[in-house]
């Protein structure tokens, strides 16, 4: 148990260096902008989608209430309405249309008014179980650090997800970074739940910024705007991209600190 602690310790206290920073544009000498999957479902991010408090249950909460707004994409530039964020979230009915011309006026009246009542079921936080990240990686001369700055998050309807009758990823909405940190730091429902310790839950907000989350790479910054699958195939050769891309990041700045 000691050897578990001492290992979280470490963990945690170097990737204190990969909080959100304000570092001068002068003092920029690399920057790179990524884009990362993660699955909520994997064991390490499960701290991330426990029961009642996950990251996609806080997130629809927090647009519902208003308390953040929601985007059409990552790039932020069109603002999404509550209510169509809402609709986004609603499960198609795949009933077959109803006839109603045999219907008299009595049964059509009262067939009108059970379908103004009626609301769709929805997809559940359980059911919204992918994410992806936009950053920039950056490295600062001035302190001789790799930063990471998240820029945004996007939510997405799975695409193997029964009642996803389009079959493929479909983004329900973005949002900004700096909104997700200003309204999540103090949320008591907003936590990443320590299966360890009831009593050492981090916040969202801080888990992230302690990069305490599994993620792969799927794109990075290109002049064809090209995601590593649209280069190097799908399935084991886009797997394969993911991780060599992964391993070039350490290596340049394994690089910068030996020169």
């Amino acid at each position: 148990m000691k050897k578990v602690i001492l290992i979280f310790t470490i963990v945690a206290s170097s990737t204190c260096l990969a909080q959100q920073t304000n570092t001068h544009e002068s003092d920029i000498m690399y920057k790179k902008e990524i884009t990362r999957a993660i699955d909520l479902r994997e064991n390490q991010n499960k701290p991330l989608f426990a029961r009642g408090h996950e990251v996609s249950r806080v997130l629809i909460e927090a647009v519902k209430s208003g308390l953040i707004t929601p985007y059409a994409s990552d790039s932020l530039n069109s603002k999404i309405s509550i209510s169509q964020f809402t609709k986004t979230l609603e499960i198609p009915s795949t009933a077959a249309p109803v006839d109603t011309s045999y219907m008299d006026s009595l049964d059509l009246i009262e067939y009108r008014q059970k379908m103004r009542t009626y609301k769709p079921d929805s997809y559940t936080a359980k059911d919204l179980y992918q994410m992806e990240i936009k950053e920039d990686i950056l490295f600062d001369k001035q302190h001789s650090v790799m930063e990471y700055n998240i820029k945004t998050i996007t939510l997405f309807i799975p695409a193997e997800h029964p009642d996803n009758i389009k079959g493929i990823q479909t983004p329900i909405a973005s949002f900004s970074y700096t909104d997700y940190l200003k309204v999540f730091k103090d949320n008591p429902n907003a936590i990443w739940y320590n299966p360890q310790n009831d009593q050492a839950h981090l916040s969202l907000a801080d888990a992230f910024d302690l990069r305490m989350f599994s993620s792969y790479i799927i794109k990075v910054s290109n002049p064809d705007d090209e995601y590593l699958m649209d280069i190097y195939g799908y399935g084991k050769n886009g797997i394969i991209a993911a991780e060599n891309m992964a391993m070039k990041i350490l290596e340049f700045e394994s690089n910068l600190w030996e020169n």
